[in-house]
């Protein structure tokens, strides 16, 4: 997922798309909006937190919330 913003609003959409077996494609905000897959947020960082790991579950969830934690320590500090 990617995150987005316009008109003082934040969005998150997934960045790929496929149905059934076909293989993953890449996918514009346009096509994620047309497809109903953008989600809208008050803030930037409600927005980053959700495309980076509040979607996911189970163990997928703990390793990419860390790596989102680790990321923005890095850039706070830089």
């Amino acid at each position: 997922m990617a995150t987005y913003s316009g008109d003082n609003k934040f969005y998150a959409a997934p960045t790929i798309t496929f149905k059934g077996n076909e293989p993953a494609k890449p996918q514009s905000f346009d096509q994620a909006l047309e497809a109903g897959e953008v989600y809208e947020f008050m803030n930037k960082n409600k927005a980053e937190r959700f495309a980076a790991y509040s979607w996911k579950q189970g163990e997928a969830r703990k390793e990419a919330k860390e790596d989102f934690k680790v990321a923005k320590k890095m850039k706070r500090d830089a």
